[in-house]
């Protein structure tokens, strides 16, 4: 379903309407302004990021999809990506494999928001985290969705997870949706 949402996957059935407007079935020219407004954070951090890449230029590779990003400017914004997800400036430099897990997931959350979205889908964020680190990155996901006043969608097998940071929770069962409720962000 995320990945449908974002037009990365055909819809079988239904729409994806994005400010009021069908998404779905538009060219890749058509749907190119909008990427930068629509991001995805992937389960596994490891095989999100480049390896071969330090984490400036990981993010660096988000913000040259924007307009008026020069080097000097795309350093500055790297910075201050990595300051929002809790790692120093000086983090820029390392190349992912020096990161734990937790981290790792930090820099694609960094990632994601380097291009200022309106709407992320967190796809299992945290299932390759240990529990406590899986708290870390929860309550940054949350505090970051209040912040920056973003729609998020969270996909999880984890119910108390989602109690976390959710308003509304749908329990889905081969594309249906079996059960839904309102849920207040504890």
């Amino acid at each position: 379903m995320g990945r449908s949402i974002l037009c990365m996957a055909p819809v079988v059935s239904g729409s994806v309407l994005f400010h009021g407007e069908e998404i779905q079935g538009l060219g890749q020219e058509q749907l190119r302004p909008l990427r930068p407004k629509l991001q995805m954070v992937f389960q596994d951090p490891r095989a999100s990021l480049n390896p071969r890449m330090t984490v400036r230029q990981n993010l660096s590779e988000a913000l040259f999809i924007c307009p008026g990003f020069d080097h000097r400017r795309s350093l500055e914004r790297s910075a201050e990506l990595l300051d929002m997800v809790d790692l120093r400036p000086e983090h820029l430099f390392r190349y992912p494999h020096e990161f734990s897990g937790g981290q790792q997931q930090r820099i694609c959350i960094a990632r994601a928001l380097a291009t200022e979205p309106e709407f992320i889908v967190f796809d299992e964020a945290t299932s390759a985290l240990d529990v406590s680190v899986q708290a870390q990155v929860i309550n940054l996901m949350a505090r970051l969705q209040r912040q920056l006043n973003l729609t998020c969608l969270f996909i999880s097998h984890d119910l108390s997870i989602m109690e976390q940071v959710c308003h509304r929770i749908a329990v889905m069962y081969a594309g249906r949706i079996m059960n839904s409720y309102p849920q207040m962000v504890i």
